[in-house]
């Protein structure tokens, strides 16, 4: 057993986290706010029968996110399969060889920002292997793989912006608007981004002792910079605002032709005699296809292109937040309107679709099996090896899966047997704070794996005694929620980004908790600047 906890350490984690919260049940009375009140009850003992019920319970209720694991195990170790994948991943590797600190950053942004405004931001991770294949064959650590992608999207979810996931709860249980403190969360959102990168640069420079770039990194931050002021100036001042546009346009074609008048430079890197130069792959489904460079992959990218941009528009909250009725009008045209001998064929063909910005999961689970479909008939691909590559699949992610549902019993008993109610009712008071919001703040994320159980916990106490502050309180809440989701066991997505990459928690947190403590301090500073 002990062996076994030594190599399985997020399990141990979990499980910690699991007997913690089912002990806590043992010894302190179940509670919820009743407006301004607190009202508590007796102690209510999760027994053995009660934790085996709600464990398998937590399969049923949430099923879609399982599901979502497998079939993600079982696309790509199809993918990995074919010749054009690999001839893909290497030619993306060998263009960025050299640059993999701009890759790492500008992914990284990618995966932030979406994760800040995207409906769902769990469907990211069906275009994380992908990434992570070309960072293990650009010979990247681990570390790395996790912190350009998982990692990146935790953070996104610190500054959070229009995302219904995160933001839509505080507009649904504190009764505030999208655009509320959007200023003030953008400014999270890029001190976060930027602090992490700083971390994640010193990490790649020390393991690729032989990457140069330099100009490129401050490029890069220059870049968002500029796009920062754009941003500012467009409400502050238009004058400068247009100028400064100007300005980054000329530069924009200086560059260009820089680009194109300098002269192609091989500078050739004399190989590691080190042990270290042959790393471990970190790619789950690393393979190798023989005579992968003569296959063709225009279909894979045509595929993949527009299999992305389904994803990315599908999960935009454009009616809710944007209010653009694009989608919504396209969606009824399409299904109602086009009709072939008076029936409306495409809503046959396509069932119950809804329009893009209402998705849930089981939508981008639909275009990855869609994806694979069409990709077996382009490269004749047999039945019989789809369902081995299912088969296999299901058998590389199962470890994510476990892991998955242990952070979902931690919610499960937060929920089922609430006694954070008793244990805020007894510190946060009738007047308004900042530390002790914050304090609640980090308690229920600590125990919640999405942020909707977070906020339910406490919002009628919120409500009632604070009404004057719930600005305020909506950006603690969210930002500590994304913040306590880098560490805490409760956190799905850590666990599956860690298991996925085979980092131990312990390894994890160090690299991580200064961050954590930089944007605590950063968080309460704003908090008590709009309070």
């Amino acid at each position: 057993m002990k062996k076994f906890f030594e190599k399985h350490d997020l399990v141990k984690i979990a499980f910690g986290m699991i007997l913690l919260s089912l002990i806590l049940t043992w010894i302190i009375p179940q509670g919820y706010f009743n407006g301004a009140e607190l009202v508590t009850e007796e102690i209510s003992r999760m027994g053995i029968f009660d934790f085996v019920t709600y464990g398998l319970l937590g399969m049923y209720y949430f099923t879609v996110l399982v599901t979502f694991i497998f079939v993600l195990g079982a696309f790509y170790q199809f993918l990995s399969k074919l010749g054009a994948y690999q001839k893909l991943t290497d030619k993306i590797a060998s263009k960025v060889k050299g640059k993999e600190v701009l890759f790492s950053l500008i992914i990284s942004f990618v995966f932030a920002g979406l994760a800040s405004i995207i409906n769902e931001y769990i469907v990211l991770v069906a275009f994380m292997p992908f990434i992570i294949t070309i960072l293990s064959k650009l010979k990247m650590d681990k570390m790395s793989g996790f912190t350009t992608t998982f990692g990146a999207m935790l953070v996104g979810m610190i500054g959070s912006t229009i995302s219904t996931k995160v933001v839509g709860m505080n507009v649904q249980y504190l009764g505030l608007q999208f655009t509320d403190n959007l200023l003030e969360k953008i400014i999270i959102f890029a001190v976060a981004f930027i602090l992490y990168s700083i971390f994640n640069i010193i990490h790649i420079k020390k393991n690729l002792k032989d990457n140069q770039e330099k100009k490129t990194i401050i490029g890069f931050f220059a870049t968002l910079i500029d796009i920062g002021l754009l941003v500012l100036l467009l409400k502050l001042n238009k004058i400068a605002f247009y100028v400064l546009a100007g300005v980054t346009v000329v530069g924009i074609i200086a560059f260009i032709v820089y680009a194109l008048k300098a002269k192609k430079t091989k500078k050739a890197t004399k190989a590691k005699k080190e042990d270290k130069e042959e790393k471990e792959s970190i790619d789950m489904f690393a393979a190798t296809v023989k005579d992968s460079d003569k296959s063709n992959t225009i279909p894979l990218i045509i595929v993949g292109i527009i299999a992305i941009l389904v994803t990315i528009l599908a999960y935009i909250p454009w009616t809710n937040v944007f209010g653009v009725d694009w989608f919504t009008k396209a969606h009824e045209y399409v299904t109602t309107k086009i009709e072939l001998f008076g029936h409306p064929i495409f809503s046959y063909i396509l069932g119950n679709v809804t329009e893009f910005g209402s998705w849930d999961i089981f939508g981008v689970q639909t275009v990855m099996l869609v994806s694979l479909l069409v990709l077996q008939i382009c490269y004749k691909q047999s039945i019989d090896s789809v369902i081995e590559s299912f088969k296999e699949g299901f058998k590389k992610v199962s470890k994510l899966v476990v892991l998955l549902l242990m952070a979902y019993v931690i919610l499960e008993i937060a929920v089922m047997y609430p006694v954070l109610p008793t244990i805020i009712g007894k510190f946060i008071g009738k007047t308004f704070n900042v530390f002790k919001v914050s304090l609640a703040g980090i308690l229920t994320s600590l125990f919640t794996s999405e942020y909707q159980y977070t906020i339910n916990l406490v919002y009628t106490y919120m409500t009632s005694s604070f009404s004057s502050n719930l600005n305020v309180i909506a950006l603690i809440f969210q930002s500590i929620y994304g913040l306590v989701s880098l560490v805490t066991p409760a956190s799905a997505m850590l666990l599956v980004g860690l298991s996925y990459l085979e980092i131990p928690y312990k390894e994890w947190f160090k690299y991580i908790w200064k961050f954590i403590v930089a944007m605590l301090i950063v968080i309460i500073a704003i908090a008590f600047i709009i309070a």
